[in-house]
């Protein structure tokens, strides 16, 4: 790219942008800071002063405002960039999220929902509680902090400019994805193995003493080992969010690893 220009600065400037493009995107997508209740604003003004904290160690390359249309793709390679790797930091929570659905249905509450703030939708109880839980969680482990040593590891493997749309990015991502379907599966389990043991000693009270109303008795019956399961397993429940949110920076730099080979 051509680095001749009448103002050095405006190229400083627009160097700029084009950083704080993949970090505003990250920031945009990946938890906690992708969170609807924590205003635009706030997240931008969090991406700028992110974006002056690495800018010193991060290395770009010769950027022309006298070229549009090639600082046009470089800012839009670098947004694809920074939307994909948030979607890999969130890869955790989508699977919080998907345990307490699968996890909510089994127990009963399946018409009963609350509004997620962060997805706009009504969505479980019990996805809802465990995706606050795991927020808590990764407060409490410091993992804003990781997520920041992702972002500068991202520039480390891949430097701005230096990626492209690949068929080994596009494998990370299904590998993400079936990831995080192994983990809901994971975290649900206790409590699906719960309800069907429950629905097995239901069905033979039912076949044994037709008398009792099943559905009175096995809907609250539900509900109350379900929150019991969720109380007995929490300490394990913390310990797989921990081992999972101390990969995320992993997660990350292998997506961007993908995304430069």
């Amino acid at each position: 790219m051509n680095t001749g220009t009448f103002n050095p600065l405006a190229d400083a400037a627009a160097g700029f942008v084009v950083m704080l493009a993949r970090i505003g995107c990250i920031v945009v997508f990946a938890p906690p800071f992708s969170a609807r209740a924590v205003p635009m604003q706030v997240k931008m003004v969090f991406a700028v002063f992110l974006a002056l904290a690495m800018q010193p160690v991060v290395r770009l390359p010769g950027v022309s405002l006298l070229e549009p249309f090639a600082y046009a793709m470089l800012l839009a390679g670098e947004m694809v960039y920074g939307t994909v790797l948030g979607i890999a930091a969130t890869t955790v929570f989508w699977s919080v999220q998907m345990a307490g659905q699968i996890a909510g249905y089994q127990m009963g509450f399946g018409m009963v929902n609350a509004l997620d703030m962060n997805l706009g939708a009504q969505v479980s109880l019990v996805d809802h509680a465990l995706y606050v839980f795991a927020i808590l969680v990764l407060l409490s482990m410091s993992g804003h902090h990781w997520l920041i040593e992702a972002i500068q590891r991202s520039y480390q493997v891949l430097p701005v400019g230096g990626g492209g749309i690949r068929g080994a990015l596009a494998e990370r991502l299904l590998r993400l994805g079936a990831d995080s379907i192994a983990i809901a599966v994971r975290i649900a389990a206790p409590i699906c193995i719960t309800m069907l043991l429950i629905n097995v000693v239901l069905g033979i009270v039912a076949r044994t003493m037709p008398q009792i109303n099943i559905f009175i008795v096995g809907f609250p019956l539900q509900i109350g080992l379900g929150l019991l399961t969720l109380g007995l397993v929490s300490g394990v429940f913390v310990n797989l969010l921990m081992q999972l949110f101390t990969r995320v920076p992993s997660f990350v730099e292998q997506t961007a690893r993908a995304a430069g080979t």
